[in-house]
């Protein structure tokens, strides 16, 4: 016996919908990782800067 199609529809909706949401919560967790490093990139160059001024002065 075949499966209800409305089942099939609605079942591969859901998966879908549940699929894409997930996607897109990956994809705010992947861009706010990248901005955290950026940051932290940016501190670290900054460090590094005092750090070759301090030296070059001595």
């Amino acid at each position: 016996m075949a499966p209800d199609s409305a089942l099939v529809t609605a079942t591969i909706g859901t998966v879908g919908t549940v699929l894409i949401g997930f996607l897109g919560f990956l994809n705010v967790r992947m861009t706010n990782a990248k901005t955290s490093e950026q940051a932290l990139i940016d501190r670290l160059e900054k460090r590094i800067d005092k750090l070759e001024e301090s030296l070059v002065r001595r």
